[in-house]
């Protein structure tokens, strides 16, 4: 009697190598923590976003300041740094449309950094809110 051939014999033997294997494990380890990086960033955007609208400013900053690895994840002038200078730009106004003489609100218009759309509105506002302190009137 004839033995019947195993239908792995008529295969060819590829075995990739262990290397191979562990690159496309890391390899899919980082896609996943991109796509959940990503996720969470569009979260804590959508947050911020609905804080601000509701005129939640301090909600909004914590949330936008509290983001983890916000260095690593946001450029300068990303959305997250765009929509914490908002948030701060308009908390500040708040406060100085309740109280004039606000320091905190001053130095949180001076956190707004260069290359955001309400730093020069901010640094006119601090300009004469220290202008109007000081007695000058330049007008």
């Amino acid at each position: 009697m004839e033995k019947p051939e195993s239908s792995v014999e008529k295969f060819p033997k590829f075995r990739a190598p262990l290397v191979l294997d562990l690159f496309l494990g890391l390899a899919l380890l980082l896609a996943c923590f991109g796509f959940t990086v990503g996720v969470f960033h569009m979260y804590l955007i959508s947050s911020a976003s609905q804080s601000i609208n509701q005129e939640n400013y301090p909600g909004a900053i914590a949330i936008l300041r509290g983001a983890p690895l916000p260095e690593i994840f946001s450029m300068t002038g990303s959305e997250t740094e765009e929509l914490l200078s908002k948030a701060l730009y308009l908390d500040a106004i708040t406060k100085l449309e309740s109280d004039p003489d606000s320091t905190a609100a001053l130095q949180e218009l001076s956190e707004i950094r260069p290359g955001s759309k309400y730093y020069i509105c901010a640094q006119k506002t601090i300009d004469e809110k220290n202008g109007h302190k000081t007695g000058d009137k330049s007008d």
